[in-house]
């Protein structure tokens, strides 16, 4: 009698700043035979708490006892809504905007006529996106802001808000907002894999992934 061998399963957490990754998952199943998976969303707050076997998440995580593998990098856009004149801005008005030290668009380019208080948009609290984009901003939002839960609810949120302003992954962007250029420095967003199973399949398993995500 042959007793039918019984199949490993990794664990995997992905961030919203991750979600992408997702969709590779099924192209890469070839790869790890006789694997599943057992795939949750999770908050960086749980991932530090309860590491899973694979993190998929920003490099905004301190994750010392992973091993650490750049999956992809791709750019946050910063998106306004689509009557609003600004299409560049600098790193240090981007900081003065989610700083709440400049509240009115007629405070960015004092040479327009167009003015309204700046509506800001980020994602809630325990976001890996946001925890990545003020990472990337180099200073902590503060002051009134309007919070959504996913890119998908920014991107409605900023179509439909005059005066808005928020950020969104390079893959989330539509063509209802306006999509603003930061001169000096660009905001990418890094997602890593965090690693503890150390085996030929799963080093398999990563480079189809990264195969799939940089073409």
């Amino acid at each position: 009698m042959i007793i039918p061998t019984k199949p490993q399963v990794w664990t995997v957490q992905v961030s919203d700043a991750a979600e992408r990754v997702q969709e590779t998952f099924n192209l890469c199943n070839d790869a790890i035979p006789g694997v599943s998976l057992l795939v949750e969303q999770s908050t960086p707050e749980e991932i530090i708490t309860e590491p899973a076997d694979f993190v998929f998440a920003s490099d905004s995580l301190d994750m010392p006892e992973s091993k650490v593998f750049l999956l992809y990098e791709e750019s946050f856009n910063v998106v306004t809504h689509f009557e609003v004149p600004v299409y560049s801005l600098t790193m240090t008005q981007m900081q003065d905007i989610y700083t709440g030290r400049v509240t009115d668009w007629s405070n960015i380019d004092i040479t327009s006529s167009y003015k309204g208080e700046i509506q800001r948009f980020g994602y809630f609290e325990g976001s890996d996106l946001q925890g990545a984009f003020e990472q990337t901003l180099g200073e902590d939002v503060v002051g009134k802001w309007h919070l959504v839960p996913d890119p998908e609810a920014m991107l409605d949120s900023i179509f439909k808000t005059p005066y808005a302003i928020g950020f969104l992954p390079e893959w989330a962007v539509g063509q209802s907002v306006n999509i603003v250029e930061i001169e000096d420095r660009e905001l990418k967003l890094q997602i890593i894999v965090y690693s503890r199973e150390e085996s030929t399949a799963s080093l398999n398993w990563l480079r189809c992934l990264h195969s799939e995500l940089n073409p």
